[in-house]
């Protein structure tokens, strides 16, 4: 089985001495047959130990194949962080919104029924909000998400004035 070999500081360390013991002995020649076949016995041994220091592909598969399975099994959990952060935003937008409405109030007779009238507020990107209704005392203002997972209604008559629906 073919392996593939993964560098490291052993095996560098191992290649450096192999190189130091040539140089250091170059011209050495082996006196007899059966002292050159030891020394290709040992090439041919140490090149069998080289070949199997390292990871098969079989191996590599398999590692690959738990990762899949790690990663399966987290990513509903990751998209159900990102719904409850997009429902986390527009829950906060529509507070900033009744802020916002609570403030042109406090200035004018009316509740503003447009969003373009209240400067102190800017909605987040990515969130739909809507005036449904204004008057002189109350106001009913929704907002969602479309990654989220729920629908917000504000109602600044009702007790409590926010409420959410699931989608």
């Amino acid at each position: 089985m073919k392996r593939f070999h993964l560098w490291s500081a052993s095996a560098f360390a191992h290649k450096n001495a192999e190189a130091a013991v040539v140089a250091e002995h170059p011209r050495e020649q082996p006196r007899s047959g059966a002292e050159r076949g030891s020394r290709l016995n040992a090439a041919a041994t140490q090149e069998k130990r080289c070949e199997q220091s390292g990871f098969s592909l079989l191996e590599l598969l398999v590692v690959v194949a738990i990762l899949g399975i790690l990663v399966a099994a987290a990513l509903p959990r990751f998209a159900e962080f990102r719904a409850a952060a997009y429902d986390s935003r527009s829950q906060q937008d529509l507070r900033n919104l009744a802020a916002a409405e609570e403030l042109f109030r406090a200035t004018s007779p009316t509740y503003a029924d447009n969003a373009a009238l209240l400067t102190a507020f800017a909605a987040s990107e990515g969130v739909a909000i809507a005036l449904e209704s204004a008057n002189d005392t109350t106001f009913v203002a929704t907002a969602s998400h479309p990654a989220g997972s729920r629908d917000f209604r504000w109602d600044s008559s009702a007790d409590p004035p926010l409420t959410s629906t699931p989608r």
